[in-house]
């Protein structure tokens, strides 16, 4: 199920896994935290085309991972230290 950019997600304590090798992996902070989501960018197919972040770009077993790396980014925005729009350009949804 696709998750909208600026949801609440989940709070997993910086940790999940990575689905990648069956490792724990922590994200260590935002630039890192962007890094990992500019992989769940994906085209909608709707009756306008644009980019979104979506979910389903990865396995079940990797949504903790990315859903911990979108908490991060969101705690970043509500401190100041990046904005949407800046997000929205790192990610190329813009």
């Amino acid at each position: 199920m696709p998750c909208p950019i600026f949801s609440k997600p989940l709070r997993l304590d910086g940790i999940c896994s990575s689905g990648h090798n069956g490792d724990m992996k922590k994200i260590n902070n935002v630039q890192e935290a962007i890094q990992h989501l500019t992989r769940l960018v994906n085209w909608a197919e709707s009756s306008v085309k644009q980019k979104r972040l979506d979910f389903n770009m990865v396995s079940v077993s990797e949504h903790p991972f990315y859903q911990e790396a979108l908490d991060m980014v969101n705690q970043a925005i509500a401190k100041g230290e990046l904005t949407k729009d800046e997000f929205k350009h790192r990610l190329g949804l813009d």
